[in-house]
């Protein structure tokens, strides 16, 4: 027996449609228990609903979604002014954006904007390129640089919210209603990025439910035999992000084998030389105009070197991480405006000492972090 997933009304006003095409004797719309069990075993006899049947019945029909009559929006969405963007959420929890930023809009990151146009050359040969898994401490610009990457291949970025879905009722179902819906896009011409961020949070199921496993292993499967033969056939390139690298080596270690990704990197903290360029960004971005200058960029490096020079674990590198960077130029930019447009060297001082680095905050952790890093990733 055929069950039908109609979300869109106007499947419901052309039944007479589909009784032709499947050679229906009836169509039974929001069927009731009892219209189900006198039908049992009658194959010309069809059912349709916006949802799926009952867990103890569903074996008993062949499930087939329709398409709706805008693409992903309904024909009651699009009368009423839904956003796409919406309707991908509350259909398959999927935050959908049009990325603002690009490379220009970071700074840093240099061995990964080279990477990106490694994979640009291989996408412009015909070439898949599964995607890259990035670890870092927090701040240090790993999903910062996802969204750039999205803004420079000027592709949809969807984030996947895992934990979310594994949380729900039939999860694997809902995995991979989710990634057929990916196929059925990239089918019509749309390109993705997909970002799966803090994956150890989904990963941490040594002690979890049968189905908390069942839902990893077929995430892996997915990850692992996209664009292949027996794979979904998605245009898009993937992402997954870690703060917390013990979590996945202690319990999943088979997620960053290789194969499964086409790189994996480490964003540790900027080298001194990338660090004064992302000062020197923010500064631009947030118009501190006492720190336009090289000497005054170098000057202010110095000065955070100094004040936490007991805190920063790697020589030559920056104590501060990117986002911690932009926050330090925020602080001073609201507080020159206050101060007539200069900072005095006692206001630097005392933002500098606001503005505490991780580093110093949860040094324990971080270390653990740089150390994991040393496990197979590349540095940059």
């Amino acid at each position: 027996m055929l069950w039908f997933i109609a979300s869109c009304n106007s499947h419901y006003s052309s039944i007479g449609d589909l009784k032709t095409v499947y050679k229906l004797k009836e169509i039974y719309i929001l069927p009731t228990d009892e219209q189900i069990r006198v039908s049992v075993g009658n194959d010309d006899i069809g059912f349709m609903a916006p949802y799926y049947p009952e867990k103890k019945i569903k074996p008993l029909f062949v499930i087939k979604e329709l398409d709706n009559a805008n693409g992903i929006l309904t024909r009651q969405e699009k009368l009423y002014g839904v956003s796409e963007e919406k309707a991908i959420y509350d259909r398959l929890y999927l935050n959908s954006e049009t990325p603002k930023i690009s490379f220009r809009d970071i700074g840093g990151a240099e061995r990964l904007k080279s990477w990106a146009g490694e994979v640009r050359t291989s996408l412009a040969k015909g070439k898949t390129v599964k995607g890259a898994f990035l670890i870092g401490p927090t701040g240090s610009g790993k999903t910062r640089f996802v969204e750039a990457f999205a803004g420079q291949f000027q592709r949809t970025l969807l984030m996947l919210n895992l934990p979310m879905i594994m949380e729900m009722d039939n999860p694997i179902e809902r995995l991979w209603t989710t990634f057929s819906y990916l196929e059925k896009m990239s089918t019509a011409g749309k390109k993705f990025v997909l970002l799966a961020d803090e994956f150890e949070k989904m990963v941490d199921v040594k002690e979890g439910s049968p189905i908390q496993k069942q839902f990893l292993g077929q995430m892996l499967t997915i990850l692992n035999d996209m664009n292949e033969p027996n794979g979904f056939k998605i245009d898009a390139i993937i992402f997954a992000t870690a703060n917390n690298l013990s979590v996945i080596l202690d319990n999943n270690p088979e997620l960053l084998r290789h194969g499964r990704w086409s790189a994996k990197f480490f964003l540790n903290y900027p080298l001194k030389k990338e660090a004064i360029g992302i000062y020197r960004l923010y500064a631009q971005i947030y118009q501190v105009r006492q720190f336009q200058s090289d000497d005054a960029l170098f000057e202010l490096y110095s000065k955070v070197d100094t004040i936490y020079k007991n805190d920063n674990k790697q020589a030559h590198r920056s104590v501060y991480s990117p986002a911690e960077i932009n926050a330090l130029m925020e602080r001073f930019s609201t507080k020159a405006d206050a101060s007539g447009g200069v900072l005095s060297p006692l206001q630097i001082d005392e933002i500098i000492k606001l503005v505490i680095p991780i580093q110093k905050t949860a040094s324990v952790g971080v270390g653990q972090q740089l150390k994991d890093a040393e496990l197979g990733f590349e540095e940059c």
